[in-house]
């Protein structure tokens, strides 16, 4: 028999599993419709740029005024209210018109789906186990990216975007299903609680650490994952067999996800952190120097296995510093900017200051100081680091 705190945590993970699978799934897998595109529209490459730009834009933007209602609404009807916007957006982009019309229709959507993930992060505040609901966040977007690219030549390829946006409006409308969880685990709106308004407040710097580290780590990562196939073709590795071993890495980072949601809330979370980073730090350095094909294969799968279980306990560092939803909220918006910056600051440095090796070295450096700054983050000790929900349940 459960206990409600057993059915609170199985609510929230449905709902974050279930919306983590879809508000990036476009994302995640922009490269397979880009041929669609330019097919459909007749656009050139900088447009596939600002159309990915303006649906990353509103995925961070929305960060912004979620600052003034995060902490007044119930989450259940602020996610019912911004899934109807996603399905509309998603159904009115299976059918836009004009490249121009598809823009608006991203963005809006992208905009509902940025301030759903800040709900998210916040309902993974309020989980049982908060590193686990962290896992389950990470580990639905690879899943759901791994997935929609298998079968994407044999459906979407055939039924072409229209079919791609329908698909995502009905994932959306079944994801609604899991909202009910939440009413009837008596979720209460997202406040700040009992226990924070006491006075409690992290200290400024593990605040700042904690935000610099999530911002390091997307701008490096996203730089190296841009440029990885680049990396395969100086080193002479075929375009097939590179494919093939991305692949590989792919099922690594889902399977280190995986693990990581196993593990959980733990008092060995700084352990496996540092680990995660320093694992990134060997990938990135394997990198250098045009390697071969069993050193781009070991790196690529080391990196993305590294990346992908580090990631959970690093949101868990952050979901656990007291004072509030809105440090979720600005974690956000340091994720999107440093996804959004990583692959332009990359590109930017290969070509005017030093090339490939150079900018790997420069991310291997980024890597290194995101340690330290989770380091700082995790200062304090695990008692004072329990989730929000033991606390409050205390």
């Amino acid at each position: 028999m459960y206990t409600s705190s057993q059915r609170l945590g199985s609510g929230i993970y449905a709902t974050v599993g279930s919306y983590a699978a879809i508000i990036y799934s476009v994302l995640l897998i922009f490269p397979a419709i880009t041929g669609q595109l330019i097919d459909k529209y007749g656009i050139n490459a900088e447009s596939l740029g600002l159309l990915a730009s303006v649906e990353m834009g509103g995925l961070s933007l929305a960060t912004v005024p979620a600052y003034l209602w995060l902490t007044k609404v119930d989450p259940r009807r602020i996610v019912v209210a911004l899934s109807l916007v996603m399905i509309l957006g998603n159904v009115y982009s299976a059918f836009a018109p004009s490249f121009s019309h598809l823009c608006v229709a991203r963005v809006v959507t992208g905009a509902a789906a940025g301030s759903i993930a800040v709900v998210l992060l916040a309902l993974s505040r309020r989980a049982p186990d908060s590193g686990k609901s962290l896992g389950v966040f990470v580990t639905a977007q690879l899943v759901m990216a791994a997935a929609m690219l298998a079968v994407y030549p044999y459906v979407f390829g055939k039924l072409g975007l229209t079919g791609l946006y329908l698909a995502l409006a009905g994932l959306t409308a079944l994801a609604m299903l899991t909202t009910r969880a939440i009413c009837r685990n008596r979720l209460t709106p997202i406040k700040t609680g009992q226990s924070e308004t006491a006075g409690r407040r992290a200290p400024r710097h593990r605040v700042v650490a904690g935000l610099a580290a999530i911002t390091l780590f997307y701008v490096c990562l996203g730089g190296v994952w841009a440029f990885v196939g680049v990396v395969a073709e100086e080193g002479g590795i075929s375009a097939t067999n590179s494919s093939t071993i991305l692949a590989v890495a792919t099922a690594a980072g889902i399977a280190s996800a995986a693990l990581a949601t196993a593990i959980g809330e733990t008092r060995r979370r700084t352990l496996y952190m540092t680990l995660g980073l320093v694992f990134m730090v060997v990938s990135v350095v394997a990198f250098v120097g045009t390697p071969e094909t069993w050193r781009y294969s070991l790196a690529a799968v080391l990196f993305k296995f590294a990346w992908t279980f580090t990631l959970p306990f690093m949101l868990a560092g952050l979901a656990a510093l007291p004072g509030g939803d809105n440090v979720m909220n600005t974690t956000n918006l340091m994720l999107g900017i440093g996804s959004t910056a990583g692959p332009y600051l990359a590109g930017f440095w290969i070509s005017r200051m030093g090339g490939m090796d150079s900018m790997l070295l420069a991310a291997a450096v980024g890597l290194i100081v995101t340690i330290g700054c989770a380091l700082v983050l995790e200062s304090r000790s695990r008692q004072s680091s329990l989730p929000v929900a033991q606390e409050e349940a205390a």
